[in-house]
């Protein structure tokens, strides 16, 4: 409909251009300004859901901001969330004691500041009661967190990722990592070409023995964890606990929860 011939169905519609579409979806509805895939498929997706899931991001030790735009900030991630219909909420420990049960994901962003213990805990209480949770790490210290890795069993390798592979790409940073391949797992799927991790750890490949364990991502041969100096020529060392890869970049843990349902991290 031409919104000017038609201006009392386009008021209610809430279409202001030419140009904006207008779905519909049992009794629910969006009115898109701009029509392309990645926004209809977001209408579309939040059309059909009867519920937004709440995503809550933790905050108070200097984590990566899913609603911020500037430097490590996770804002493009949280728009796409935004758009496939969840919630986003920033969740400080130190003053909300309990993660709210009707929580559908927990992400906990690269903390530069240490958790109290029992900000930990209370991470540790949500995964318990079957919780789903996405821990995202940078190399060095867990700052307080150690508690809850043990809980999942991975173990994060020390140092940082090297790769000789990216040379081929004219990469002269050996500290980007690699991986070709991927496994058939919903992180993943439809990937086909090489990705790059600029900066990034690896973990041995294990979790505890209630978890299920994939890993979706992983380096290439002729990477591994360098423990030392990133200078000049650099070889693994064996007795530092430099692991040769292929090394998991990434682990996707889960298991069948006692209430029911799959618990992913």
């Amino acid at each position: 409909l031409d919104p000017q011939l038609f201006p009392e169905q386009a008021r209610a519609a809430d279409v202001s251009m030419l140009g904006q579409v207008l779905l519909e979806y049992r009794g629910r509805r969006e009115t898109l300004i701009e029509l392309g895939e990645i926004g209809m498929t977001g209408a579309i997706a939040r059309l059909a859901s009867t519920e937004r899931p709440w995503v809550l991001y933790l905050e108070g030790h200097g984590e990566r901001d899913l609603a911020g735009e500037t430097g490590t900030d996770l804002g493009r991630f949280g728009r796409v969330l935004s758009e496939r219909g969840y919630r986003l909420q920033p969740l400080d420990l130190t003053t909300q004691k309990q993660i709210p049960a009707n929580t559908a994901l927990v992400v906990v962003s690269a903390p530069a500041i240490a958790f109290f213990p029992g900000e930990t805990q209370g991470l540790l209480d949500y995964l318990a009661g079957g919780g789903n949770l996405l821990w995202l790490m940078d190399p060095g210290d867990l700052y307080g967190l150690e508690p809850l890795a043990d809980a999942l069993g991975i173990t994060p390798l020390p140092g940082r990722l090297v790769d000789a592979n990216v040379a081929r790409l004219d990469i002269d940073d050996p500290t980007v990592a690699m991986t070709e391949s991927y496994p058939d797992h919903p992180l993943t799927r439809g990937l086909a070409e090489p990705s790059l991790f600029p900066g990034s750890l690896a973990f041995l490949p294990i979790a505890a023995t209630h978890w299920a364990l994939e890993t979706p991502l992983q380096t290439l041969e002729n990477s591994w964890n360098e423990t030392g100096s990133i200078r000049g020529e650099i070889v693994r060392d064996d007795d530092q606990g430099e692991q040769p890869g292929p090394l998991p970049l990434a682990l996707a843990l889960s298991r069948e929860h006692e209430e029911g349902g799959k618990q992913r991290v």
